[in-house]
């Protein structure tokens, strides 16, 4: 699995970085925890501050599409996403 960086770009007003990135495999499409683990050696993000949010095959196609998020702390994380978190659709109330 190779993962090329297309686009970064700052988000000051939400505290994040938002980056698009290309995936090109072998075979299937990668698991998202293996894209999470690649993205964030590629980075030098923490895990827990990064969101991937899409990642996007074409029909039989060897590469994929993807869109992370990655925020400056874990406060602004939990005050922007939508986190699912024991059976609660919305853990922001």
């Amino acid at each position: 699995m190779n993962i090329e960086i297309l686009e970064k770009r700052k988000n000051g007003l939400l505290g994040r970085e938002e980056i698009r990135f290309r995936v090109e495999h072998d075979g299937a499409t990668p698991k998202r925890e293996e894209v999470v683990k690649k993205l964030v050696s590629i980075l030098g993000a923490e895990e827990k501050l990064l969101i991937l949010d899409s990642l996007k095959t074409g029909h039989g196609k060897r590469e994929a599409m993807g869109y992370a998020k990655i925020y400056d702390d874990e406060e602004t994380l939990k005050d922007v996403e939508r986190i699912k978190e024991e059976g609660k659709d919305d853990v922001n109330k």
